[in-house]
């Protein structure tokens, strides 16, 4: 049997200040094409930038359908830290089983002090994003549902999620619930690639 493939998705390194010995990380909404595991680490750093605390949480079964997920954990410390020592954290998480045909779709993503709490949007959460494009050439715009619209833009211009720019090239392919295994957003992607018009030189 091959080995599971596994990545690590690092979160930016973020500033906190901790009371409470308890933490909960928790995932509003989280699911895979077919099922994979999903676990995550806890790194908090002091104002020094040292390592004074790493949990391992225990793994998270996910399905084709969205569920939440959340772990309560006492904040384990080196000898001689509190935590009101933590400066700094990092949530690691490491994906079993993903891959681009059995991609991962998540959002309200929380850490929160004490037990778990319902996710609290923040304040300065954006409204219209820039969308740009690096080494692929389509994005996926998600709702809350689990529908999602397919931007394809082979020449790679950058759009936002409230204005769609001016383009040589775009197609949208929006994506439904139940469609076909066959439909998926890479699948869309290469038969445009294929469909495309082509020039073939031939020589007399």
């Amino acid at each position: 049997m091959s080995e599971l493939i596994k990545y690590k998705l690092t979160f930016k390194r973020t500033q906190i200040r901790v009371n409470e010995d308890t933490l909960t990380f928790s995932i509003g909404q989280i699911k895979s094409r077919t099922m994979s595991v999903v676990y995550f680490k806890f790194k908090g750093y002091d104002l020094r930038n040292t390592l004074i605390s790493e949990y391992t949480s225990n793994r998270w079964v996910i399905t084709s359908a969205y569920s939440l997920k959340y772990d309560t954990f006492t904040i384990p410390l080196n000898t001689g830290y509190t935590v009101e020592d933590i400066d700094t954290c990092v949530i690691e998480m490491y994906l079993i089983g993903i891959d681009s045909e059995n991609p991962l779709y998540f959002n309200k993503i929380q850490l929160n002090e004490g037990e778990y709490k319902e996710y609290n949007k923040p304040n300065d959460a954006k409204n219209n994003v820039a969308v740009g494009f690096h080494t692929n050439k389509y994005v996926n715009l998600y709702d809350t549902s689990e529908n999602f619209l397919q931007v394809i833009r082979p020449n790679g211009e950058a759009f936002t999620t409230e204005t769609l720019t001016p383009s040589k090239t775009t197609i949208l392919a929006p994506h439904l619930p139940n469609e076909s295994t066959f439909d998926t957003p890479t699948a869309i992607f290469y038969e445009y690639m294929y469909m495309t018009e082509q020039v073939i030189g031939v020589e007399k």
